[in-house]
């Protein structure tokens, strides 16, 4: 993305609503990123002064040019993408995008009106991205109009941030926009928050403003009361909520200090570069801070960032910085990536401002464990009942937020005791994908891949139940990149195939021991691998399904592809065999086609135009060959008749996120299972009028791997970003004991 001309309009700057105290008409300006003057009624004459709870901030600074070495739009969104999330991870308050080489043009936002070109600088790109991702869904096609640059955020994985709220959550405060129409009884103006209808607001505001409106404390959604518009500061200030982070882009770096938005400016800075000094645990401790600033330089680090910026002339970095630090002494790699970087960095040193009082937990556990117990020490925090653990080895403490702890033990893998999900596995890297043998039903294997398979290895695992209900584990089988799908052999029940990030297939035999696997690697990928089905009629073939854009069919007798299917337009996320049919199959793709193939035929034999959105998942209906269900980013499940496609036989809406997985029941012809990005499992029964039957929400992170057993009825298993392995009957709960 090379640079081009910014526009250089200024935006106003954001300031606090205060409802009490206008005595006459005025301009205000709505601290909510796209801040723009607005017209206030006039009211009567009060005032009152406004005392702010200032809270420390932390803020990151990042140059746009670590976008200029991907190799793709997709790859520089998706890096954006872990920046967004990461910020959003550690209640980051501020991410500031600077041009590390300086810019001559100064202006609160670089993006270019015109949504026809993507030729903008990297720092415009992040700084699109960044707004794009912490804006929440409901708001996203009002404020962000079509750009090129925003092909692929569909298919990032949400922030799921406390104020991306759905339409059946309540809470104290939700973002909005503000609507052309009035409120009929009150001439106030009417705002969109993602509930099923606007409410209203007593102020009079210009239409297509993002404002924050406190919801009072009535919780009915569907109450007519009227509601008030806050600073995006408030839910903070007042409540303790993390709500986002806003976006600001600076020139330069010297103007990501002097533009500091904050009174009194940053009274912190951290540097980080390979130059700087090695971080010693001293380094760990935080001096009191007001507003913290940490700073990631580009490709050539932050010192050629200064050295190119006239208002730094003669200053070294560590006259810049209060500490410039080398965070990774004695990396094994050359050179560490930014979006790598700044997760790393970030659990060192924000971990510092959580609300848990760590020292307190750790005396508590020290005076009731061993010193082995103690090392090493891991900390999580369970997103929904609010429990805190923290532990090692066998050991680990549970409590909540008054430092109440209880210690439990975890053996094998299990929560010993009432805290016992039963049955649950514990993966060391973040789930992807989970399947039942057909041939054993206390079997099943998963994949995993490391860092969410962003980069990093993976793992196969092959795990056995109890009659007691612990899992165990059969075999684990180590790979260089993620592992994103498994599947089963339907000829020989020691054989797994595995999808690998780095394009191959690869084939184990878990009854030889991992010095011996893989016993074959299909390499002709050229992308990751990212779904792979085997042929359950003929048993000898199985298919690969790529982000190279094509499907690839397989015999585990040969190490080349029999055949390539080469029609999508993009990503191919799912391919599927027909249960009936020896030789057809469906591909879904992010092309937003789900396409039907005979191998017989040199094309595919029909395509489905199934969504307006990338199609993730697709799976057939095991009791009707001419059945087919997709699944989407737009979070629909559709189901199809082949013979009469032109409309589904069934739409189930019922997810928050993008479906990520879909597959039908093995002994119910209506029946389906799904997962999403919005950590639930669902079942569905597509032929009644209430299609959702089930809903889980036993996941603390993304749901990606789900998979009904052959051989038990209603035998469910899922894994998920959050390292866990699940395994429960239909209509039990997977946490209970």
């Amino acid at each position: 993305m090379g640079k081009k001309k910014k526009r250089a309009e200024r935006e106003a700057e954001s300031e606090l609503l205060n409802t009490e105290t206008i005595n006459e008409q005025n301009d205000l300006h709505i601290a909510n990123g796209d801040s723009k003057k607005i017209k206030k009624k006039k009211t009567k004459e009060v005032k009152e002064e406004s005392v702010l709870k200032e809270k420390p901030t932390v803020s990151v600074a990042l140059a746009g040019s670590i976008i200029d070495n991907t190799q793709s739009l997709e790859l520089a969104t998706r890096l954006a993408g872990q920046i967004a999330r990461a910020s959003t991870i550690f209640r980051i308050d501020e991410v500031v995008v600077f041009d590390n080489i300086g810019s001559s043009v100064d202006c609160s936002d670089p993006t270019m009106e015109d949504g026809s070109h993507d030729d903008e600088s990297g720092a415009a790109f992040l700084f699109r991205i960044l707004k794009y991702m912490e804006t929440p869904q409901y708001l996203r096609k009002s404020l962000f109009p079509m750009h090129n640059n925003l092909r692929y955020v569909g298919s990032l994985p949400p922030l799921d941030a406390p104020h991306h709220l759905r339409k059946h959550e309540w809470a104290p405060y939700r973002e909005g926009v503000t609507l052309k129409d009035r409120n009929l009884t009150s001439g106030g103006t009417l705002v969109d928050v993602g509930l099923s209808k606007p409410v209203a607001v007593d102020q009079v505001i210009a239409p297509g403003i993002r404002v924050t409106v406190s919801m009072g404390a009535e919780r009915n959604l569907d109450a007519g009361i009227p509601h008030q518009v806050v600073s995006s500061s408030t839910p903070m200030e007042d409540a303790g909520m993390y709500w986002g982070y806003k976006v600001r882009y600076a020139p330069n770096i010297s103007s990501v200090f002097k533009n500091c938005p904050y009174k009194g400016g940053y009274d912190h800075l951290i540097g980080t570069s390979e130059h700087g000094l090695v971080m010693k645990s001293s380094d760990l401790t935080l001096p009191s801070f007001r507003h913290l600033l940490i700073a990631f330089g580009g490709l050539a680090g932050l010192e050629e960032c200064i050295e190119e910026d006239n208002n730094l002339k003669g200053k070294s970095a560590k006259e810049v910085f209060d500490l410039y630090l080398n965070t990774c002494p004695h990396q094994g790699s050359r050179t560490i990536r930014t979006e790598v970087l700044i997760p790393a960095f970030l659990y060192v040193y924000v971990i510092s401002r959580s609300h848990l009082d760590f020292s307190a937990i750790l005396t508590r556990a020290s005076q009731q464990c061993s010193a082995e117990d103690l090392v090493p020490w891991t900390y999580f925090k369970a997103r929904k009942s609010r429990v805190v653990a923290v532990g090692g080895g066998s050991s680990w403490f549970l409590g909540n937020s008054r430092k109440s702890y209880t210690k439990v033990i975890i053996p094998n893998n299990q929560i010993a005791g009432n805290h016992r999900p039963t049955p649950m596995f514990k993966t060391p890297f973040n789930g992807y994908s989970v399947k039942f043998s057909p041939f054993y039903e206390n079997q099943l294997a998963v994949a995993t891949a490391q860092n969410f398979g962003i980069l990093g290895n993976g793992r196969v695992h092959i795990l056995q139940l109890s009659p007691n209900g612990p899992i165990s584990e059969l075999a684990a089988f180590d790979t260089a990149d993620g592992v994103y799908d498994v599947c089963w052999s339907e000829a020989h029940d020691s054989l797994v195939i595995a999808a690998s990030g780095d394009g191959s297939v690869k084939l184990y035999d878990i009854s030889l021991p991992p010095t011996n696997n893989p016993i074959r690697s299909f390499q002709e990928h050229t992308r990751e691998v990212h779904s792979v089905d085997y042929n359950t009629v003929r048993k000898d073939s199985f298919l690969s399904a790529s982000w190279d854009d094509t499907v690839k069919l397989w015999t585990v007798d040969r190490n080349a592809s029999v055949r390539t299917f080469k029609e999508h337009a993009y990503c191919v996320y799912s391919a599927a065999w027909n249960p009936r049919h020896a030789d057809i199959f469906a591909s879904a793709s992010g092309d937003c086609t789900t396409r039907i193939w005979d191998v017989r035929e040199p094309g595919s034999t029909m395509i489905l135009p199934a969504h307006e959105f990338e199609i993730l998942t697709c799976d057939w209906n095991k009791y009707d060959d001419c059945i087919i269900a997709t699944a989407s980013v737009d979070k629909s499940i559709k189901v199809w008749d082949i013979r009469n496609y032109r409309v589904p036989i069934a739409v189930l809406n019922g997810h928050g996120y993008a479906v990520r997985k879909v597959r039908f029941s093995p002994h119910r012809a209506s029946a389906m299972v799904s997962c999403s990005y919005d950590m639930t499992v669902c079942m569905w029964d597509y032929m009644v009028e209430d299609a959702l039957i089930g809903r889980y929400d036993h996941h603390t992170e993304f749901a990606v791997g789900v998979d009904m057993s052959v051989l038990v009825e209603g035998l469910l298993a899922s894994t998920g970003w959050d390292e866990l392995v699940y395994v429960w009957q239909h209509g039990m709960d997977p946490r209970a004991p």
